[in-house]
């Protein structure tokens, strides 16, 4: 038995954020497999995270835990991308204070283990339609970046979402939980300055879409 096909047995039994209330000898009825596997699998998803596991007298409660729900999310953003259009909106430049570069730095090691790319030091700002970069958001799988402390301060989580800039460069559309500007704005990284590839000033379209 794979992984997926237990998360997608909870999720039709009471969706992503729901709580099943069963037993592994149920579990093993409904999906013709032996209650050894099912026992098994539970503990090696409860080892990975995937899943939070309460064991009683009566049986079992089972939840899915964020890394659970980023599975699912993954197969869900890959099929859609099979099978639908990809989402995809754009916005206007707009100019920086400069706080970006400091950090992207900062958090430099920490998006390259999350995106797969180390990124250039700054951001490309752009001012958006909310309605379209929430819906892109909610979307896409939230590689998210948990916060940290050094010595003398304290940095907030980073919401980080892939996506393929101008259909050419592949970087992320990030979110930090922090952040100080309004709804109608958001902030590019990638692997290269955009703003020098594209030749980019304050106003310029930009098109963001799910990466292929």
């Amino acid at each position: 038995m794979n992984t997926e096909e237990l998360l997608y047995y909870i999720v039709k039994k009471v969706g992503l954020f729901g709580r099943l209330r069963t037993s592994t000898n149920e579990i093993s009825k409904e999906l013709d497999v032996s209650q050894q596997t099912i026992s098994r699998k539970l503990r090696e998803l409860e080892d990975e995270e995937v899943i939070e596991r309460e064991v009683s007298p009566l049986g079992v409660v089972i939840r899915l835990k964020q890394r659970g729900v980023s599975i699912l999310k993954d197969r869900y953003s890959f099929l859609r991308r099979v099978f639908e259009k990809r989402i995809s909106f754009s916005g206007q430049v707009k100019k920086s204070f400069g706080e970006g570069a400091y950090y992207v730095k900062i958090y430099s090691n920490k998006f390259k283990d999350k995106l797969g790319f180390k990124p250039f030091l700054g951001t490309l700002n752009l001012k958006v339609n909310p309605t379209k970069s929430k819906e892109f958001i909610l979307n896409s799988v939230d590689r998210f970046v948990d916060g940290f402390s050094d010595d003398s301060r304290t940095f907030g989580g980073v919401h980080c979402y892939e996506a393929n800039i101008n259909n050419e460069v592949d970087g992320a559309l990030i979110v930090p939980v922090r952040a100080r500007h309004s709804s109608d704005m958001v902030e590019l990284i990638a692997p290269v300055s955009l703003r020098k590839r594209y030749n980019l000033k304050d106003g310029d379209k930009v098109i963001i879409s799910e990466r292929g």
